[in-house]
This record gives C-alpha cells, structure tokens and sequence, in this order.
C-alpha cells in the first residue's frame, strides 16, 4: 500500500515538473489542443438536410503522436510516444426555421478517448520512462445555433460549438480526455462545388478557453483553418487536404518564465462518398503533421459515416 502511494506521489511530482514546471518551453496544457480538428473537409459548409428524425454521426480518429517539439521547432530528446483513439458518436438535427435567411438547426457531439504513451524524464539520478494508458468521456459539444445558407453553388455555415467541462480529467495522470476548462468556439466554413464537379471548402474556428481551476493553467486562444481541393468523379470526392493549428494568444501560468505558443500543421489526402438522396455519407482522411512547435507531431487516419433519417 505504501509503496503505491509513494508510486501516485511520484508519478504526480514528475507530471507537475515535466509539463508545468518547464512551462516556459511549452504551450496548451498537456501538449493538446483544446478541440477536434480534421472533422470535415469536402462538404464543410454543407450541414445535412432538414429531416423528421435528423442525422446521426459517427467518427473515429487513430492518431501516433511520435515526438514531441519545443517552441524552437527542435525535437525533444525524451523517447515521447502517445498512441491516440477518439471516437465520436454525434447527432444533428437542421430544420425548416430561418434566421436570417438561414436554416436553424443543432448539434450534440460526446468523444470517447483513449491514450496509451509515454516519455522519458531526465533526472540527477539518471533517466526515468513515464508510461499511462486511460480510456474516458472527453468534453461534450453543445452547438445551440447552427445556421446555414445555399447560394446556388456556394453552401455556407456557421455556428458556436460549446465545450463544458464534463470529462475525465485528474491532474495526477499524464494523459486526459477532458481539458477541465470550458471552450467557445465560434465558427464558419464555405463550400464551393463548380458544374464541372471541381470542390473548394474550409473550415475556420477560433477557441477561447477558460483557466483551468486545479492547475490555474490558461491555454490562449486557439486558430485553426481546414482546407479540402477536390474533383467530383460521380459519388466520390477525392483531392488533398490541410490544416493550420496556431495558438493566437500565448498561455498564462505561475510556472511560465517565458511567452510561448503552439503550432502545428498538417497534410494529406481524403476521399469522400456522397450520393445524391442517399441516407449514408462516409469520409476517410490520412493526414501528416509538420512544423511543430510546442506541440506534438504525428500520424492520423480518420473515419467518419454519417446517417439521415
């Protein structure tokens, strides 16, 4: 018993001293952003239609985090490794009422995350591994306002999605699903599809966040952008795909010495199933990190189906 606790004293001790105490070479708290990013390419200004039973959403993202960067760009020597599954179970519900000249509709979204990693800790007494494996509720997502708008070949969007603090978070783990902090994202994204079938559409959003209550820890805002290229050959989308992850505002904290900020970029390809007045849609998207700063870097496939009804 006692060298269990000594073991959940220790372990905490480390946590505190590897991601607060070096506050001044790291940004966003536990290395992570504070909301999904990659959800939907093709079709991003597109919400689905107004149906009686609205539609249900299903995403799954498998992600290995390889190293980790320090706000010079430089990989970090610590062996760091953090395999990452977030799967997201949503529902949508558009539906006739117009504000403004645009459909009104919501949205629920709750991710199931896992982390399985670790890293190594350099100490006077020699270099110690940390390893953690967790499985838990992530912060939900409540979009109240959904509004959309069609303008011929141009399909626009916008919304606010909300992020209580709702999911598993201690502050004695390496790894959280939930932040432990709200955030408020305002977004917007557009759609253009030409008659020649040629795609256009991004996604912009900003995330303000609360200060974390236990750590006293505030992540500053957040800018990402998502962008899709792409031909139309019949039901299927196909063309390359980017995102820009770059903190606006730097972090707050006793801990931190020094002003620093995140970044990260991505690439890579999806291919995008849509059958006109077919229930089911389904998009498959393998994106590359680069760039770091302060921040992970890595691999990720994503999978997400959605179903109207």
């Amino acid at each position: 018993m006692l060298k269990c606790q000594m073991r959940k004293w220790l372990k905490a001790a480390l946590v505190s001293l590897t991601m607060l105490s070096a506050g001044s070479a790291w940004a966003t708290e536990n290395y992570q952003w504070s909301s999904p990013t990659g959800i939907l390419f093709f079709g991003s200004g597109m919400l689905p239609p107004s149906t009686p039973g609205g539609t249900f959403g299903l995403r799954s993202v498998f992600a290995y985090n390889s190293a980790l960067y320090n706000q010079s760009g430089h990989k970090v020597d610590n062996n760091f490794g953090q395999f990452v599954n977030v799967t997201t179970p949503s529902y949508i519900r558009m539906t006739d009422i117009e504000i403004l000249g645009a459909k009104w509709g919501f949205l629920i979204a709750q991710p199931i995350m896992t982390f399985n990693g670790g890293f190594d800790v350099h100490t006077p007494r020699g270099t110690m591994g940390l390893h953690d494996a967790k499985t838990g509720f992530a912060d939900t997502t409540i979009e109240p306002f959904l509004l959309q708008w069609h303008f011929d070949d141009v399909f626009v969007n916008t919304g606010v999605a909300i992020q209580p603090p709702v999911g598993s978070y201690s502050s004695h783990t390496l790894f959280n699903p939930g932040n432990n902090y709200w955030t408020f994202g305002p977004h917007a994204a557009v759609t253009y599809i030409s008659p020649s079938g040629f795609e256009a559409s991004s996604m912009v959003r900003v995330d303000f966040n609360t200060t974390n209550p236990t750590t006293h820890y505030h992540t500053g805002t957040e800018l990402k952008i998502e962008a899709a290229l792409g031909q139309h050959f019949g039901d299927l989308t196909v063309g390359p795909v980017g995102v820009l992850y770059q903190q606006i505002q730097d972090d707050s904290a006793a801990s931190l010495t020094s002003t620093v900020r995140s970044r990260v970029y991505s690439a890579g390809l999806s291919v995008n199933f849509m059958r006109r007045g077919f229930p089911f849609t389904l998009q498959g998207t393998l994106l590359q990190d680069f760039g770091a700063e302060s921040h992970t870097q890595g691999t990720s496939l994503a999978l997400r189906g959605g179903w109207t009804f």
